[in-house]
């Protein structure tokens, strides 16, 4: 018994110094999967067989209010005329805050949006906490960015410079 808990602890310690060293790919989406089921199964995209490029922007309009905020506050700026490469989807339906209320319609107005007012997404695996951006080439996903309030200068540089 004394040898089965050696071999145990050791398999662990193993285990835990594999998966802390292993730094992922930072444009990696682990949730690409669910995401691409989320988008055939409610809005009949389908991302495996997608010859394009878009990219697509969950927001979760009941989630962090800064960063939900700053991200429709980006939609509403000068993408240098990027912005039919941006699908933003619009998932739930704020209705305590009036500046998130008011910068959903003058994104919606703007772009063509998918409107997603139940939050189907959060029966898929998406990893939809923070807005999203996804951006897919070929059905690849060439560039993913947790979209925080912090990071919304890195994803309006990248916009500009595509």
């Amino acid at each position: 018994m004394i040898g089965y808990n050696i071999i145990k602890k050791k398999y662990y310690l193993l285990l835990i110094l594999f998966t802390s060293c292993h730094e992922p790919d930072k444009n990696q989406y682990i949730y690409l999967e669910g995401f691409q089921r989320y988008l055939k199964n409610t809005f009949e995209i389908d991302m495996e067989n997608y010859v394009s490029e878009k990219i697509f922007f969950p927001i979760n309009l009941n989630g962090c209010d800064p960063c939900t905020e700053a991200c429709l506050r980006l939609l509403g700026s000068e993408l240098n005329g990027n912005q039919h490469m941006v699908l933003p989807i619009l998932v739930g339906e704020n209705l305590g805050n009036v500046k998130i209320n008011q910068y959903a319609k003058q994104v919606a107005g703007r772009y063509e949006c998918l409107f997603d007012k139940e939050g189907v997404i959060f029966r898929y695996e998406t990893g939809l906490s923070y807005p999203l951006f996804i951006h897919i080439k070929n059905g690849e996903c060439i560039k993913m960015i947790e979209a925080t309030n912090k990071k919304t200068d890195l994803i309006l540089s990248y916009l500009k410079n595509l």
